[in-house]
């Protein structure tokens, strides 16, 4: 707290500005009640700041009250900054809520959306309540917030619940102080609130579904095999029983998605522990407040079919979040199918025309309801590394929390416009970096207005203007030329470009809370690089303003470029052709003969450099691999080659993995072993053996050849494909690790951050980690932001606020 003073004897009056997360978490009516316990006069408002509490009283009697503000807030507020300032005492006797006043600042946060709390679950279950059934209860404690808020101050009529009239019943709870619902601005019942509607394809209500019975109808439809179209809370949900194979194939070939991951949604704990393992920190994350999906190892004698997660062995899960899911999943089946309600690449449905236009040919029947969603959230993806949550998509539930970052809070407000894929933006000013929820992909012309009206938005919701605009180097990219025309638009200036990998390391630092040089270890799928090549295997030392590529993967030409992004096989015939020869060719002709003319082709390529970019990729490694194990020749979603590869190397959340003594290594023997036993719940026992395959460094390449030889050895004398993989994974930790340890021996370093869309492989990180650590260094992963391009736009905000790069 600031500027607290010592109290004098006589009676004082204080004016307390409160910032941080303080509006639609029920802080007004908390304040309310606890300065009627200590019999204080004074009132409490929104405001464009934070929240303004003035509070008169004896002085030991408003001493109790300031500590207690500060130390016990609201389960969903949290306080950033509580400033004092000493008024002459007016002689208010009574405390009263004030009407909101002001216009957000970026002081003011807005609070993400809630899943919905156990006392609002009671009442949906119990027939006595008014709220009985209804889908959009909720309270301060739980509900929409940043789906539904236009503007701040959070109040009702800067919500789009602004044209429901509260009913007489639901008055008197919000303006009761001593109700769970004083000021719940989303308050409403079935006598004036939002309203379901179940509809055909055409939009024709459905019969059987009307008033209370539409859990029935909608839950019926379910255990037929139909498809719903479901409105949620941040836009539309695809849902299907995910235990019916039939309705679950059927599912992908309406939405042309032949083998992405479906994500799930079990009716509770117990149904999600019949087919997965839980452990308790895992389990904790699908019951927090942001209630996301958990990404948790299958159970071989789960009966779901393996259609919904072709090749993987973990299922994302998540627990119903809305009244209006709980409604469902207790009507229908036990486990559905809740797949993003969009067609492939475009942004998530959130209209109910819209939905119906575009979903139709999707969607056998539609469950809708009338409250506008503004602001587009999907889901967040999230997975437990260690005990610790790694993001793989920060959305839903945690948007637009801000992060503390080591930023100059008097810097010019920054836009980072993030990535062409997995696309999220940053706005960064006074200290604090807010992310936007997912976009998606922007190539296309739909993701693109979707980005900038998403933008507009955001500024306008979290009160910051941007001066900058950064955006990465990469000349094809759309981010970056949509950030142009921003920068003309709103006369604003363009950063020169961040490199993408340099982005990487930026974000990583500054979710650590990081300022000083470190090694960074940057492993994705392709990145454009200051040469114009594709990097994506980097090891390298820098900070915010420069960066100094150290390490990187030998390059590999591409035959066809983005057609050997989205084909394996064909990386693995130019690894093969690249860097073994003539073995190399006559095992690439063994492996994939099948595919002779387009083989011959690549090879053509391959010997005159036609139409065949030279990447250092480490997504393009997996992909070779991968496919030489025939476990994936074509990509039909981004990173399938490398998700499958993975999944034959588990690593389970919180195994407790004794380290072992820090010692240097010859390439080619094992460098880690302890064999542990994972906590109760999860999966059997397993060893984290590090055994990788031998590989050379040539000056500053890291040349792969030893890797495919032993690897072709392998295949010819029949080892099995986990046993490969594993040593795969296993060969990527030894090269990083030997060559943060050559950075080490040269620069002094010892930090060490992990980015890039690769280390989302829990396997990678979870024992990559460990091996640093025991070779004595200090490891720093993401944790509050995805590693993958969901954190690139951190990491541009930061470099563009320290300065223009400096690479070398």
């Amino acid at each position: 707290m600031k500027g607290v003073d010592p109290v004098p004897d006589k009676a004082v009056r204080y004016r307390l500005k409160v910032s941080g997360t303080v509006q639609g978490v029920g802080f007004r009516p908390f304040v309310f009640n606890l300065a009627r316990a200590y019999r204080l006069g004074g009132k409490v408002y929104n405001d464009g700041e934070g929240v303004i509490i003035e509070v008169e009283g004896e002085a030991e009697a408003v001493a109790a009250f300031v500590r207690e503000l500060a130390a016990g807030p609201p389960p969903l507020a949290r306080i950033d900054r509580v400033e004092k300032q000493i008024l002459p005492p007016a002689g208010d006797r009574d405390f009263t809520i004030r009407q909101s006043r002001g216009r957000a600042d970026g002081k003011v946060l807005a609070p993400p959306d809630v899943a919905t709390c156990p006392d609002c679950r009671r009442e949906l279950a119990d027939p006595a309540d008014r709220h009985y059934r209804y889908p959009f209860t909720n309270c301060t404690n739980c509900g929409p917030r940043f789906t539904i808020i236009r503007a701040l101050p959070y109040d009702r009529r800067r919500t789009t619940m602004s044209v429901f009239a509260m009913c007489p019943d639901c008055a008197r709870e919000y303006h009761d102080p001593a109700d769970r619902r004083f000021h719940a601005q989303p308050v409403a019942c079935p006598a004036c609130g939002p309203q379901v509607e179940l509809t055909d394809r055409e939009g024709r209500p459905v019969a059987r579904a009307a008033g209370k019975d539409w859990p029935e109808a909608a839950g019926m439809l379910l255990k037929e095999g139909y498809i719903l179209a479901v409105k949620g809370l941040g836009g539309f949900h695809l849902a299907c029983d995910a235990a019916n194979r039939e309705a679950v194939v059927e599912l992908r070939r309406r939405k042309r998605r032949p083998a992405k991951p479906f994500a799930l949604m079990c009716r509770d704990l117990a149904t999600v522990e019949r087919h997965c393992y839980v452990a308790v920190e895992e389990a904790e994350l699908l019951r927090s407040p942001a209630a996301p999906i958990v990404l948790l190892q299958k159970k071989a004698d789960s009966p779901l079919p393996p259609e919904l997660a072709p090749g993987a062995d973990s299922l994302g899960v998540m627990l119903p979040y809305t009244p209006l899911h709980l409604l469902l999943l207790q009507a229908g089946p036990p486990v559905l199918v809740m797949t993003s309600g969009n067609k492939s690449d475009l942004p998530l449905v959130t209209d109910n025309r819209q939905a119906l236009a575009e979903l139709g040919e999707i969607a056998d029947h539609f469950l809708l309801h009338n409250r506008e969603i503004l602001n587009r959230c999907d889901d967040s993806v999230t997975a437990v590394v260690d005990g610790e949550t790694l993001f793989f998509r920060r959305s839903r539930g945690y948007v637009p929390q801000p992060l503390a970052v080591p930023a100059d809070p008097g810097a010019p407000a920054v836009l980072g416009i993030g990535g062409e894929m997995k696309n999220t933006f940053c706005l960064l000013g006074e200290g604090k970096a807010y992310l936007s929820q997912h976009i998606g992909e922007v190539d296309l012309l739909e993701g693109q207005e979707n980005l900038e009206q998403s933008i507009e938005n955001f500024c306008r919701l979290v009160g910051i203007k941007p001066q900058v605009v950064a955006a990465d180097l990469h000349p094809g990219y759309q981010s970056a030329r949509l950030a142009g025309k921003l920068a003309v638009r709103l006369g604003i200036r363009r950063h020169p470009g961040v490199q993408h990998h340099h982005a990487h390391l930026a974000s990583c630092m500054a979710e650590n809370g990081l300022n000083e040089e470190v090694i960074g270890i940057i492993l994705d799928g392709t990145g454009y690089g200051l040469d114009g090549r594709l990097w994506g295997f980097e090891v390298m030392r820098g900070d915010y303003r420069e960066f100094h590529r150290e390490f990187h993967l030998a390059y590999v030409p591409l035959p066809g470029g983005e057609r050997a992004v989205r084909n394996p096989w064909l990386t693995a015939a130019a690894y093969l052709v690249t860097f073994l020869g003539e073995k190399g060719k006559e095992a690439a002709r063994r492996f994939f003969g099948d595919r002779g003319r387009e083989l011959a082709l690549a090879e053509k390529m391959l010997a005159g450099g036609l139409n065949a970019p030279p990447a250092s990729s480490c997504g393009r490694f997996f992909d070779a691999v991968a496919a030489l194990l025939r476990l994936c020749l074509e990509n039909t979603y981004e990173g399938q080659a490398a998700a499958t590869l993975g999944s034959l190397v588990p690593w389970f959340p919180s195994a407790p993995v004794e380290p072992v003594s820090a010692c240097a290594f010859p390439v080619g023997t094992p460098v880690f072993s302890s064999s542990v036993s994972p906590p109760t719940g999860s999966a059997p026992v397993f060893s984290v053996d590090l055994q990788p395959y031998p590989f050379d460094f040539q000056g500053v390449v890291i040349d792969p050849a030893p890797v495919f030889t032993q690897v072709l050895a392998d295949l010819e004398a029949g080892v099995a494909a986990p046993v490969i993989a594993k040593r795969f994974h296993d060969t990527v930790i030894a090269m990083v690790v030997e060559a943060a340890r050559r950075i080490r021996e040269k620069t002094g370093l010892s930090r060490v951050v992990l980015s890039g869309g690769t280390w989302q492989n829990r396997y990678l990180t979870g024992a990559a980690k460990y091996v640093l650590q025991n070779h004595g260094f200090t490891v720093y992963r993401h944790h509050q932001v995805p590693p993958g391009d969901g954190g690139l736009s951190l990491g541009q905000a930061m470099v563009a606020v320290a300065g223009k790069q400096i690479p070398g």
